[in-house]
């Protein structure tokens, strides 16, 4: 499967495509864009190349997977070489929050854009020092307000928001009819 630096890649084989659609990095491709990338009718051809990519990293000892993200597919480390990437980078630090800071990224993430006013009638308190703190955090950030209303900032979630929740988009949030079955 190794390519020779004087080789053309054999873009027609699927398996080297994808692995160089995932080698690039990035969010997870979604696996209906592979489709189409690859010009498939249907996902069968790409898994198919994907378990084939992991056999042979396995069997090659290689440190790294293609894993099955939501609805998409990521090359990602084994889990075993996790430790060392943590030395190299330095432990990440968690993000810990209050429930008020809950409770407000919550709100804004719901009901996004939505001007401070809002948040504090749906919480029934000062919310300002929390959405400081959520902006500090890189969890919010302002927004247009949906009329063009320029009088008061406007507040929605932000894309470190949705990677620190494990979320592609806000349509992925949990719904109250979801919650119920849980």
């Amino acid at each position: 499967m190794a390519i020779a630096p004087h080789q053309t890649p054999d873009t027609n084989n699927h398996a080297v495509m994808i692995e160089a659609l995932l080698f690039a990095g990035g969010p997870p491709i979604e696996g209906t864009r592979l489709v189409e990338l690859m010009e498939e009718s249907d996902e069968g051809p790409i898994i198919e190349a994907v378990a084939q990519l992991n056999q042979i990293y396995f069997r090659q000892g290689r440190p790294y997977e293609i894993r099955r993200a939501r609805a998409g597919f990521q090359m990602v480390l084994r889990p075993e070489f996790e430790p060392i990437v943590r030395r190299l980078h330095g432990r990440s630090r968690e993000v810990r929050l209050s429930v008020a800071a809950l409770e407000v990224l919550s709100i804004v993430a719901y009901r996004q854009p939505l001007p401070v006013q809002a948040i504090d009638a749906i919480r029934g308190v000062d919310s300002t020092a929390i959405i400081r703190q959520l902006r500090r955090r890189n969890l919010i950030e302002l927004g247009e307000a949906p009329d063009g209303d320029s009088k008061s900032p406007h507040f929605r979630t932000t894309k470190r928001f949705l990677e620190l929740f494990h979320l592609q988009s806000l349509d992925d949030l949990p719904r109250v009819h979801e919650l119920d079955r849980a």
